[in-house]
């Protein structure tokens, strides 16, 4: 292996060992980032399930937006529960 391949290999291992530790220490940007993609997956759903309610009665857009909301509701509540769980492991004392 020449001596340039090193020096690149070396350098990158440096560059995602510095990911790596930003990563861990700006724990609210990962969560923004996971609100974020959260959002842009959910964002077609809602739409799509907003079209497919279109001319109906209003008692129908109601039950919709409650549902959407509702579900909505409960992935955020679970994403924000099992986001949390390994904090749990983590400040518990080792017993071993």
């Amino acid at each position: 292996m020449s001596e340039s391949n090193k020096d690149i290999k070396h350098f990158i291992k440096i560059k995602i060992a510095r990911v790596k530790q930003y990563v861990k220490q700006n724990r609210i940007l990962d969560y923004f980032q996971m609100l974020g993609l959260m959002i842009i997956i959910m964002s077609p759903v809602l739409y799509f399930s907003w079209d497919g309610v279109t001319g109906t009665a209003l008692r129908h857009y109601i039950m919709n937006v409650l549902y959407m909301f509702s579900t909505g509701t409960l992935w955020l509540t679970g994403y924000l529960v099992l986001s949390a769980i390994p904090g749990f492991y983590k400040d518990r004392p080792n017993k071993g």
